[in-house]
């Protein structure tokens, strides 16, 4: 997003800075895989990191409808990922919701580029529903589970780690 920048410093780091990313990406790719491949870490704790991780890195983005993505696209400081090849107007209103999209896509792409090696039982990793364990935005603050169900509290608190849980009242 930042090779589109109109202020130098950021869109100067856009060639060594991708390439790097690019090349990261690639060796975490197959990191995963060989993890899976190997059979020692047990699906179900894979699956715990990676509800953990990719959750939490949707809420990076920033929040819906962001009025600071906005001003920074209007400013010429933020851009779309693929602004060189969309044909479109920006939709300013949704800046953040559109790079979380292909994100989410991105990351889809990567559990499923895991899932090609074979998992013990024929087991397989899940891509968290965007909606499950979000902070900010549009589902920040809800209780949804990690297939996007919402949950009532009843569900939700046996859930929460021992430490965290609050005090029964007399609606339990």
């Amino acid at each position: 997003m930042l090779s589109h920048s109109s202020f130098a410093p950021p869109r100067g780091l856009h060639g060594p800075d991708a390439s790097r990313r690019g090349l990261s990406h690639g060796n975490r790719i197959t990191g995963l895989r060989r993890i899976a491949k190997a059979g020692v870490i047990p699906v179900e704790i894979q699956q715990k990191y990676y509800n953990k991780w990719i959750s939490g890195s949707l809420d990076l983005f920033g929040t819906d409808h962001s009025g600071s993505a906005q001003w920074a696209y209007a400013w010429g400081i933020k851009g779309r990922v693929d602004e060189d090849k969309a044909g479109d107007g920006a939709d300013k209103e949704h800046l953040n919701e559109r790079a979380r999209g292909q994100f989410h896509e991105e990351v889809s792409a990567t559990v499923a580029r895991v899932n090609e090696v074979k998992l013990e039982r024929d087991e397989v990793l899940r891509f968290p529903e965007m909606s499950f364990n979000r902070k900010i935005a549009d589902y920040g603050g809800e209780r949804y589970s990690v297939d996007g169900r919402k949950l009532t509290r009843k569900e939700w608190v046996p859930m929460l780690p021992r430490c965290c849980r609050p005090l029964p009242t007399k609606r339990d």
